[in-house]
C-alpha cells in the first residue's frame, strides 16, 4: 500500500493505478483477482465544489453528499481501453490525460448531451501528443444511490482540442 502525500501525491497515485492496471489486463488478469484492490479519491476545491453545486440547483439534480470522485482499478481499464480503442495512445499519455483533467485548476462545465453528468476541464495545462496540444476533461456523473447518499461518479477521462474546450464554455453561456 502506497501513502501520497504533498504536491505530485495526485500524479504518483494516478501513475501507479494506470501502470497496475495496464499490467494486469496486458497479462491477462481479471480486475477481480487483484488483491487489496487500490483506490483513491480525487477531492473537488471548494470552487469546484461550488460551481458543480450551481449546476446541480439549476438543472434540478440531487446535491452531492460529499466532493470525493473514487477512482479505483475499473475507472482506470475503462480509460485505458476506451483511450486505446479510439486514440491508440499509450499508458504515459493516459496517465496525462487523468492528471491534467483532475487537478485544482479544473473548471466544472455542464454535459449538455447527458443527464446528471458535468465535466471538469483543465483549460491550463495543454498536453501534447503528436505535434497538437489538448486539454485534459474528465466526466462525472451525479448518482443518488437506493440509501438515498448523492455521490459523483467518474465515466471516463480524455483528450480535447481547444476548439472543443471552447464549444463546451460557450455552450454554458447559451
Amino acid at each position: 500500500m502506497s501513502i501520497f502525500v504533498g504536491k505530485h501525491a495526485l500524479i504518483d497515485a494516478f501513475s501507479e493505478l494506470v501502470v497496475l492496471v495496464d499490467g494486469c489486463m496486458t497479462a491477462g488478469v481479471q480486475l477481480s483477482e487483484i488483491r487489496n484492490v487500490p483506490i483513491f479519491s480525487y477531492i473537488l476545491t471548494g470552487k469546484q465544489a461550488d460551481a458543480l453545486r450551481e449546476i446541480c440547483v439549476a438543472q434540478g439534480w440531487p446535491i452531492p453528499s460529499n466532493r470525493g470522485i473514487e477512482i479505483d482499478v475499473r475507472y482506470i481499464a475503462h480509460v485505458l481501453q476506451s483511450r486505446d480503442t479510439k486514440d491508440q495512445v499509450d499508458t504515459s499519455f493516459v496517465t496525462e490525460i487523468l492528471t491534467a483533467a483532475y487537478c485544482e485548476y479544473g473548471i466544472v462545465e455542464i454535459n449538455k448531451t447527458r443527464n446528471q453528468q458535468a465535466i471538469v476541464i483543465n483549460a491550463t495545462k495543454k498536453i501534447p501528443l503528436n505535434g497538437a496540444k489538448y486539454y485534459g476533461m474528465a466526466i462525472i456523473e451525479v448518482q443518488q444511490e437506493p440509501t438515498g447518499n448523492v455521490k459523483l461518479a467518474p465515466k471516463t477521462a480524455y483528450h480535447a482540442t481547444e476548439a472543443k474546450l471552447r464549444g463546451i464554455q460557450n455552450k454554458k453561456n447559451n
